[in-house]
């Protein structure tokens, strides 16, 4: 059995949760699909901060190695925090619709639970 701590399952996890996302949400489940699609966008941010670490796998990143563990491992706020690559490029984004995606992301998936 793979290791699900593996950058390369995250994003397989966060693929499959995507469509899992959109599936729901063409049934018009609204809530399961936000909830889902936050569990998408979660695991697409941990194999990113694998990326940007240049680790192979989540347990051996600086975030995982200072306590990002338990709940917070859910917390997408806490996880975005740990990506300056993607907050530098939200910054950057001067029509600011990188920053409104952000907030909407957070406020619906905050709502879900």
């Amino acid at each position: 059995m793979p290791d699900t701590y593996d950058k390369r399952c995250q994003l397989g996890a966060s693929r499959r949760r995507l469509e899992d996302a959109l599936a729901l949400h063409s049934c018009k489940r609204w809530w399961g699909a936000v909830y889902i699609g936050g569990y998408a966008i979660e695991c697409s941010l941990k194999s990113l901060i694998c990326y940007e670490e240049n680790k192979n796998n989540f347990k051996e990143t600086s975030a995982f190695k200072q306590g990002l563990q338990g709940a917070s491992l859910h917390n997408l706020a806490v996880l975005f925090g740990k990506v300056p690559g993607l907050q530098r490029t939200i910054s950057l984004d001067r029509t600011g619709n990188y920053r409104n995606a952000w907030n909407t992301v957070v406020s619906s998936w905050v709502k879900a639970l």
